[in-house]
């Protein structure tokens, strides 16, 4: 069930913090600018300085429309840009976001023509375009320090990923990571050694049974998105059990977090 609203309130965290004990550093604010609009699947990004920035669907009520639209804020809440039109097509699915360090940000989306990257400058420019595939859903981003990003999404049952240079330029082939069965949701995060680590879930029919195993599996890729070993094992699910939305992080000793 997705979440209508009209307004998109934000509240920061101090995060280094240990866990009980962080608290607000700011009151909540909006994102968007307050137009009679619902407001859907938020997703943010942020980089090392603590700027981030924020992307929406906005929906016009009546009107068979929507449109993704980004922020970017300051490490305080403050607005650095207004809100940005990423694209006015009205087919969107579940839009990925980066952040880099000097405030650029990357947008990966899946609209009518195919699953497509667009990368903006710190005020809110747009600086390059790509479509990247003609097909592929649920696209998810991670970015390294020097501004190059992977790009993970599901095809055809399976995960696909391939790195993109600072300019959004592809650095190398699309890689196959993921089996060839029914696997959903990729997520990814950047390691201190510029390598990436890609999660997903795997579905199973179990034989003579009307159930379903999932599975929850990791790959470790190399800089240029080359798997290093073999896919991981995070967590086996038992039959007609699901396991929703799983994300991951990774720290700067390389260790990986999925929860």
């Amino acid at each position: 069930m997705r979440r209508l609203c009209r307004q998109l309130p934000v509240l920061l965290f101090l995060l280094p913090a240990v866990v009980h004990a962080q608290h607000p550093l700011t009151s909540p604010f909006l994102v968007n600018v307050p137009d009679g609009s619902l407001q859907l699947l938020p997703n943010v990004a942020a980089s090392a300085s603590g700027d981030f920035v924020v992307t929406w669907i906005e929906e016009n009520v009546g009107q068979d429309h929507s449109t993704l639209r980004a922020r970017r804020f300051s490490a305080g809440g403050a607005p650095v840009t207004g809100e940005i039109l990423v694209s006015g097509q009205t087919f969107f699915q579940h839009p990925a976001v980066g952040m880099r360090e000097d405030g650029s940000f990357v947008v990966g989306f899946v609209t009518d023509s195919g699953l497509t990257v667009r990368l903006y400058g710190p005020d809110g420019a747009l600086l390059h375009e790509s479509l990247a595939f003609a097909i592929g859903q649920f696209p998810t981003l991670a970015t390294r320090p020097d501004g190059t990003f992977l790009l993970a999404w599901h095809r055809d049952g399976a995960i696909f990923a391939r790195v993109f240079g600072a300019d959004g330029a592809p650095l190398g082939p699309e890689r196959g990571i993921g089996p060839a069965e029914i696997a959903m949701g990729p997520q990814a995060a950047a390691g201190p050694d510029r390598g990436f680590v890609v999660i997903w879930s795997r579905v199973r029919p179990i034989p003579t049974s009307h159930f379903s195993q999932l599975t929850i599996l990791a790959q470790r890729l190399g800089p240029a998105g080359a798997p290093r070993g073999k896919a991981i094992t995070v967590q086996e699910e038992p039959p007609n059990v699901s396991a929703s939305a799983p994300d991951v992080a990774e720290d700067a000793a390389g260790n990986f977090l999925v929860a």
